[in-house]
């Protein structure tokens, strides 16, 4: 390979891996924003404990399920997006026993002291432009592998989130249709 072949293969996958990289920190950051909109129905917990007690009191089984069913799909929004913000260590990527991973060097500090050396460090350095190559597509398949996982978590969130919100608008129509009153006295 020419050198100017594999240079441009390096810079490709380097902004490869800061486009991914930066695709992983906004999915973060919009699933931490999501889950504190999620957590603030806590914040008037007691209000909807009493509303919840009375809807249960009124016997009526649909908007007792329908109620039930609401708590289970914010509960399920609430663990998808705990799910999305959880950090994924050094993933397997499968067939490929070569790659060393120097890159992302999981494990490297316990207990607060460093485990590598530095000499053991130094050998794992790719030796040719081929396998310098390999060890940086390696990462970006790596951080790929990251990316995808954190958007299926964050979409399953968005389909959750959006059933929660409708079917609770539903509730709210039925319950002023049959003339609830929403006072706690």
């Amino acid at each position: 390979m020419t050198d100017n072949l594999i240079d441009k293969k390096l810079a490709f996958l380097y902004a490869a891996i800061t486009d991914t990289v930066g695709t992983i920190r906004s999915l973060d950051v919009k699933n931490q924003i999501f889950l504190g909109i999620c957590l603030i129905p806590l914040a008037q917990i007691k209000y909807f404990l009493i509303l919840s007690q009375k809807i249960l009191n009124c016997n009526c089984i649909c908007l007792n399920i329908l109620m039930v069913v609401i708590l289970l799909f914010w509960l399920l929004s609430i663990v998808s997006l705990i799910k999305g913000i959880r950090s994924r260590f050094n993933p397997e990527i499968k067939g490929d026993n070569e790659r060393t991973g120097y890159f992302f060097q999981p494990g490297t500090i316990k207990n607060n002291k460093y485990t590598n050396d530095f000499e053991m460090m130094y050998k794992k350095l790719p030796q040719d432009e081929d396998t310098l190559l390999k060890e940086v597509a390696f990462e970006h398949m790596k951080l790929c592998l990251i990316r995808d996982c954190k958007a299926t978590w964050h979409n399953l969130f968005l389909v959750l989130f959006f059933l929660w919100i409708i079917l609770g608008i539903i509730l709210m129509i039925l319950l002023f249709s049959q003339g609830f009153n929403f006072c706690i006295e």
